[in-house]
């Protein structure tokens, strides 16, 4: 019986030690996934904020990770350097945070964004060349171009006719 009793104990003895070793195996699976999902975090989606212009484009020259917010006199836009494309270009994502003037067509456009490939010594802003840029903004800002030339042809289709038929008749006195 007494054997019985000492088997017993150490029997729970070893379970609970069993049961201790379960928790802190836990607790350290859990601390490695925390750190495991920190690390991801600042590695990929964690960007340091430029307070100027002159840090955005230091930034650039190396496509070192940033944000930065340019409030110009028409509209407020976020650049994010997202890395590099290739050893002479970065991957900037551009968005029109606010505009802060415009028809309501236009305002449509606030929140959209573009990718742009930008060169690394380039002293331009994305926005200022759009052809290695693709993205809702982009076409959203083609559909507006346009849909206001369309309208412009459309109220001066008079005076355009005019126009043309007066270059046809200097081509025609010019080629006598």
């Amino acid at each position: 019986m007494e054997s019985f009793k000492k088997d017993v104990y150490i029997s729970k003895q070893q379970s609970a030690d069993f049961e201790n070793k379960k928790s802190l195996l836990i607790v350290l699976i859990i601390f490695i996934f925390i750190a495991f999902f920190i690390s991801v975090y600042f590695s990929f989606f964690y960007y340091n904020l430029c307070p100027d212009f002159s840090c955005y484009k230091q930034s650039l020259i190396s496509c070192k990770r940033v944000d930065f917010i340019r409030d110009g006199s028409d509209a407020i836009w976020k650049y994010t350097i997202r890395g590099s494309k290739n050893k002479d270009m970065c991957r900037v994502e551009v968005t029109l945070l606010l505009l802060k003037e415009g028809s309501v067509d236009v305002e449509e456009l606030n929140g959209k964004s573009m990718l742009c490939d930008v060169f690394k010594n380039s002293g331009k802003l994305p926005e200022e060349n759009m052809e290695s840029c693709t993205g809702k903004l982009k076409e959203e800002l083609q559909e507006i171009i346009i849909g206001r030339m369309h309208e412009y042809l459309v109220k001066n289709v008079d005076n355009i006719n005019e126009e043309f038929k007066g270059i046809g008749s200097i081509a025609l006195n010019s080629s006598r």
